[in-house]
């Protein structure tokens, strides 16, 4: 993984009081919820949790919910939740999907906001995903679409993708593994200097995966 955590280390404290952040993770939960529909028992791992804002909302529709961060300081918020009771059911996971340090359970859904493009190696991710999900089950991948360089252009030597082509992105997920892939329109970033549009990529397992 690219190594980006300082960067929110320094905002973790600060990152759920942005109302623009808190509105575009009850989105993705509720597009995820909505597309594909998973039932009360569902177990949920997500990858690159942030403060678990978007399983904070899936938390009322799922089963039990395990986080994995690489950032302290996000993982210091998503502790807090927990013994605050805002997020029941989860477990902070040590689980380092890039590093080969995988959970000992499988999943029904493995879901990543807005964290692919900080990864080198994202079709090494991708199996990685494929292979904690029992059959039929589901990554939910919410992503920039390709933004020509333009959506971190003002972070200077930034190592990430700026976002990703939709075909490609299906190509790869196949490659990794994957039976089917669905993508769906997930709002878009609005700043000052433009809007960038995101995309929900539901891959799901095959049947005898």
């Amino acid at each position: 993984m690219i190594d980006h955590s300082h960067f929110f280390d320094d905002r973790a404290a600060e990152w759920d009081k942005d109302p623009k952040k808190i509105e575009r993770a009850q989105h993705t939960a509720q597009l995820i919820l909505d597309t594909v529909a998973p039932n009360g028992e569902a177990e949920v791992f997500e990858f690159g949790a942030g403060t678990g804002l978007v399983s904070q909302f899936l938390s009322p529709h799922v089963g039990a919910l395990t986080l994995a961060d690489n950032s302290e300081g996000m993982r210091d918020v998503i502790a807090q939740k927990i013994e605050a009771g805002v997020l029941p059911e989860a477990t902070l996971s040590d689980s380092d999907l890039v590093q080969g340090k995988l959970p000992d359970q499988k999943y029904d859904l493995v879901v990543a906001s807005l964290v692919l493009h900080h990864v080198a190696d994202v079709p090494a991710l991708l199996k990685t995903f494929a292979s904690i999900l029992e059959p039929r089950g589901a990554a939910c991948i919410i992503e920039l679409d390709d933004a020509g360089g333009k959506f971190h252009a003002h972070i200077e030597h930034y190592d990430g993708h700026d976002g990703f082509k939709r075909e490609k992105f299906e190509k790869s997920l196949l490659e990794a593994g994957f039976a089917q892939v669905e993508f769906h329109d997930a709002g878009e970033i609005e700043r000052e200097d433009g809007s960038f549009s995101l995309f929900l990529a539901n891959a799901i397992t095959s049947e005898n995966h």
